[in-house]
């Protein structure tokens, strides 16, 4: 973080960086919390009739926008606790922890909290129902792809694929796409589709608020790129964290790791849009 002055004249100070025991006192904070979280995934709940997600939800009761805010909320939880359990089972085997798998694990995390931060804490409705609703469309067009793909691969014989096209195995998501894309033209906002790098940067404009926001902002949408260049193997993308990696005596040899203090610091990130998106879920699926 730079130098600041408030006045001329003054020496510079800067805020200094937590110290390791820092962090793992954050560590504790956010295990505990994963307890509570990992039991609570296990049985879905349910937005309560009149409660104001449970409004949200008549608008495309399909695939509602509480089903939506539940998944990211269980895929957060379910990615999070398994970046932590990848980074102390390296530490505890006295490994090196491997940054690709690390933060592709933690990707996961990010995106799930990220989801149901956007649809349970943007504060109109109108905005909440349109990212429901291009987020259910992805899904459906996501679906249709997949089982398009199997059913005209050259593997599939001919006789099963005319089967398969004379039921509805296609129909569920064709008919999904339809009905979204029909929602989506009667209503006010963007009708295109919601990149997973658009919900990242939406999600953290509605969690990170404040003097320091934009910092925020940036740190959260740099840490999904980072995140993305880890899960699809990207060499260069792999050596912009701190301390990513060391040259070997020739200096063409790179060998990656990362700190635990830096992993936290990552988890921490995601964890804090997580807990605000479970710190909105009981207001919004309570009357």
């Amino acid at each position: 973080m730079p130098a600041t002055r408030s006045s001329p004249g003054e020496e510079a100070s800067s805020t200094p960086a937590p110290s390791d025991e820092e962090w793992e006192e954050r560590l504790r904070i956010i295990k505990a919390a994963l307890i509570f979280w990992r039991e609570r995934i296990k049985v879905p709940e349910k937005a309560l009739p009149g409660s104001s997600l449970a409004t949200d939800d008549q608008v495309h009761p399909e695939m509602p926008c509480s089903q939506l805010a539940w998944w990211g909320l269980s895929m957060g939880v379910e990615h999070l606790d398994a970046t932590v359990a990848l980074m102390e089972h390296q530490v505890e085997q006295d490994k090196p922890i491997f940054p690709a798998a690390t933060y592709t694990v933690l990707r996961g995390a990010m995106l799930g909290a990220s989801q149901a931060a956007l649809l349970l804490c943007t504060p109109r409705r109108e905005d909440r129902i349109n990212y429901a609703l291009r987020i259910a469309h992805e899904e459906y067009r996501q679906e249709f792809n997949f089982r398009d793909t199997i059913i005209n691969h050259a593997a599939v014989p001919e006789t099963e694929r005319q089967t398969v096209t004379n039921s509805d195995f296609l129909e569920r998501a064709q008919n999904g796409m339809h009905r979204v894309k029909a929602l989506l033209e009667t209503r006010d906002g963007p009708k295109g589709k919601l990149t997973d790098t658009k919900m990242i940067e939406l999600a953290a404009k509605v969690v990170y608020r404040g003097a320091d926001a934009d910092m925020l902002h940036l740190g959260a949408e740099m840490e999904w790129r980072l995140g993305s260049g880890s899960a699809h193997g990207r060499l260069l993308m792999n050596t912009h964290r701190p301390q990513a990696f060391t040259l070997g005596e020739d200096g063409n040899t790179a060998f990656f790791s990362a700190s635990k203090s830096a992993v936290i610091q990552q988890i921490a990130t995601v964890f804090l849009t997580l807990q605000e998106a479970w710190r909105m879920w009981e207001p919004r699926k309570i009357p």
